[in-house]
């Protein structure tokens, strides 16, 4: 497997290297200074730290989670929002802040270790404009575990890469959809340690908080409708079938329905060719072919939150194709546009949040259909077995 070259620590390439990073990093700390700056009122629902609200809400409910009032998140994530343990959604949001910029360092020096010096640079790249408010949410905990987890992996540690993936899972359900990969590194011991401790905790977080905790989880608290950010809620929004309503945090319209059943369906399908395609090698396995389960479960989702981006950019970096990571770059500047529009900090207008959303949308689904060609051409052909002829 390919291992990274070593590069003098005199050299001009590491000089400008160690230039860069310290550049990128430079711009995410203004960003999360200037995410502090828009924070919004306790009480309000907008803004670049709504999540950050929405988290101390959560910390500060009396009760037992799940059982005494719904929560969204699985039960890793909630773990980590008590452990930001704020007296106020202001300190709460300075905390994580904080603690997300560990996972995005951790993130980069994993990649610099494991795999390459430039995938952990093109990480940082890719992932800029992100960091606009991506520190003000979640899902950069789980981002750190899946890549951890594949790491360890390529590391030979099997039953931590396992253990690691399953923890990953518990923060945000998608790394699960990464488990064939963690085969395809040859770490069948990680597949298994992953579905023991997998299936060992989803028992306790029933047992702790009932029967309905995980479809809390997968529901976004019983939601009925499409985000208007999600693929198939912003196409229903722009045709007029139904006007927006909030529902559990979000603006929603139309019910799911049997669709979504479908959608669903297309997605396991998608994803059982994948990584049937990447089985042999485990370079498409980290690259196009985890690509493509993230787009796919983007693109089919009820819910697409500008921040599940950060969940395509490590295998984008990974990849090493540039048009996945020309396309990423311009769904994360989207992202950022609708974000400013409707959190606050840049009025703007209603064409400007339907043209970024319809750009962020359209982004995504090249970047599916990059990388399934890709699998196409280089996948393993799927071969039947001959019985020896005598």
């Amino acid at each position: 497997m390919h291992e990274p070259v070593a590069e003098r620590p005199g050299d001009p390439s590491s000089r400008r290297w160690w230039f860069a990073v310290c550049a990128l990093f430079a711009v995410r700390i203004a960003f999360i200074l200037i995410g502090f700056a828009t924070l919004p009122a306790p009480d309000a629902g907008t803004g670049l730290g709504n999540d950050a609200t929405r988290f101390f809400q959560i910390a500060t409910s009396e009760g037992r989670p799940y059982q005494d009032f719904e929560v969204e998140f699985p039960p890793l994530s909630l773990a980590a929002i008590r452990a930001l343990d704020a007296t106020t959604s202001a300190a709460l949001a300075h905390r994580l802040a904080w603690a997300m910029l560990g996972c995005d360092i951790a993130v980069f020096a994993m990649l610099a270790r494991v795999w390459d010096r430039q995938i952990a640079l093109r990480y940082l790249a890719i992932g800029t404009p992100l960091a606009f408010f991506i520190y003000l949410r979640l899902d950069l905990l789980s981002v750190a575990l899946a890549v951890g987890a594949v790491a360890l992996a390529r590391r030979r540690h099997g039953l931590a890469s396992g253990a690691t993936l399953a923890a990953a899972a518990f923060a945000k359900v998608w790394p699960l959809a990464l488990l064939p990969l963690l085969a395809i590194e040859r770490a069948r011991r990680a597949v298994v340690s992953c579905l023991a401790v997998g299936a060992v905790s989803a028992i306790a977080w029933v047992a702790w908080g009932g029967s309905d905790a995980p479809m809390q989880t997968l529901t976004m608290r019983h939601a009925t409708g499409w985000e208007i950010e999600s693929t198939v809620g912003f196409v229903l929004w722009q045709l007029g079938r139904a006007s927006p309503r909030f529902e559990a945090g979000a603006d929603r319209v139309g019910s799911i329905g049997p669709w979504h059943t479908v959608l669903v369906i297309v997605a396991v399908a998608v994803i059982c060719w994948v990584w049937l395609r990447a089985r042999e090698d485990p370079r498409l396995g980290e690259g196009p072919a985890s690509v493509a389960t993230v787009a796919i479960l983007l693109v089919t989702s009820p819910v697409f939150s500008h921040q599940y981006l950060a969940w395509l950019l490590p295998w984008v970096a990974i990849s090493g194709d540039e048009r996945l990571r020309n396309w990423s770059l311009i769904a994360c500047l989207a992202a950022v546009t609708t974000v400013l529009h409707s959190g606050q900090p840049v009025a703007g207008s209603y064409w400007l949040q339907v043209g970024a959303l319809a750009v962020r949308d359209i982004a995504t689904l090249v970047i599916l259909a990059i990388a399934l060609r890709t699998l196409s051409l280089e996948g393993a052909p799927l071969r039947l077995e001959r019985a020896p002829q005598r």
